[in-house]
């Protein structure tokens, strides 16, 4: 029942949003590409050639991140009314926006594909095909965070207005853009596991492997954080609706 009513609330935002537009389904792509054509051009500098590349595929998955974290994050701020009005679907907008999240991210991944295929030397390998599970794992993860920011942030204005730096900290805490060898920010990123999903991603790029062990335990250890918050919205709706009321 949740299941059929959330893939109908997709439905009908994705013909909102989509279906309205001229563009359609181009703004799916638009940022990202515009990301990829600022690197593509550094790139022809000559000596940054891959690392502008490794920096263009690392800005397409934060901005994936960045998307979903966004959903996840305004979600009581959106749907509050409606789920004072009728508590039980709640579940199914939880469902519609993780359909929304995923779907959106699934746009990405054939630019990521591109830009390995026409823009590197890296030869094509069956682990590539990792990708496409990886990162919907990681855009869960990305709405965990994003829904219980969503609660602390509509009970305090001050967390609500901070919500654009958990992105900006996300993309410093993982090794897209820098990866120190000691010190404070080294402690965060080897606890971030964000960074594990990019080493993982670098290793099977680069080195044609999947670490068996580390893919199971982000692939349950997303799934686990993704549920929990499910479930902690859920939990922490009365008080969000007390508190609307007050």
């Amino acid at each position: 029942m949740h299941l059929y009513t959330g893939w109908n609330l997709f439905k009908n935002h994705w013909q909102a949003t989509v279906g309205s537009s001229r563009l359609g389904l181009l703004w799916k792509i638009l940022p990202s590409l515009f990301w990829c054509v600022i690197f593509l051009f550094i790139r022809r500098g000559g000596d940054a050639g891959d690392a502008a590349i490794g920096l263009a595929i690392g800005m397409v998955i934060y901005q994936t991140i960045t998307d979903s974290f966004r959903s996840g994050s305004a979600f009581y701020q959106k749907n509050l009314s409606l789920f004072i009005q009728n508590p039980n679907i709640i579940h199914a907008t939880i469902i519609q926006v993780t359909i929304d999240s995923v779907v959106n991210c699934l746009f990405k991944i054939p630019i990521i594909y591109g830009l390995l295929i026409f823009f590197t030397n890296i030869p094509f390998a069956i682990h590539w095909l990792f990708l496409i599970p990886a990162v919907p794992l990681m855009v869960l993860l990305s709405l965990a965070l994003g829904f219980v920011f969503s609660f602390t942030s509509y009970l305090n204005r001050d967390i609500a207005q901070s919500s654009y730096l958990i992105p900006l900290l996300i993309l410093v805490f993982t090794p897209i853009i820098f990866v120190p060898k000691s010190g404070f920010v080294s402690i965060i990123q080897q606890i971030n596991p964000y960074s594990h999903w990019l080493n993982l991603f670098k290793g099977m790029l680069l080195n044609s492997t999947i670490n068996v062990k580390i893919s199971l335990l982000l692939t349950l250890g997303s799934l686990f954080i993704f549920i929990l918050s499910w479930k902690f919205v859920c939990y922490t709706l009365p008080y969000v609706a007390e508190e609307s009321r007050s």
